[in-house]
C-alpha cells in the first residue's frame, strides 16, 4: 500500500474526510486501492482527527530537526 507519511501536510482534512466517506480511484495504474469501510459521520471525524494529529506531530518533530 502507499506510505501514507506526510499526507495531512498535502490534503485538508475535509478532503480526507470526503475520501474515506466515498472512496475513489486516484490513481488507476496502481493495482491497489484504499479499502472501503462502513464508517458512521463520528467515526470518519474522529480518524480524520487522528491523522491530522499525527501529522501535526510529523511537521514538529521534522521542523525541530532542520532547526538544530
Amino acid at each position: 500500500p502507499p506510505r501514507l507519511a506526510g499526507q495531512s501536510a498535502r490534503v485538508t482534512a475535509q478532503w480526507t474526510y470526503e475520501y474515506i466517506r466515498d472512496v475513489s480511484t486516484l490513481r488507476p495504474w496502481l493495482k491497489v486501492r484504499m479499502p472501503s469501510y462502513n464508517l458512521s459521520d463520528e467515526q470518519t471525524a474522529l480518524l480524520v482527527e487522528y491523522f491530522a494529529g499525527v501529522g501535526r506531530e510529523q511537521s514538529d518533530w521534522l521542523a525541530a530537526k532542520l532547526a538544530a
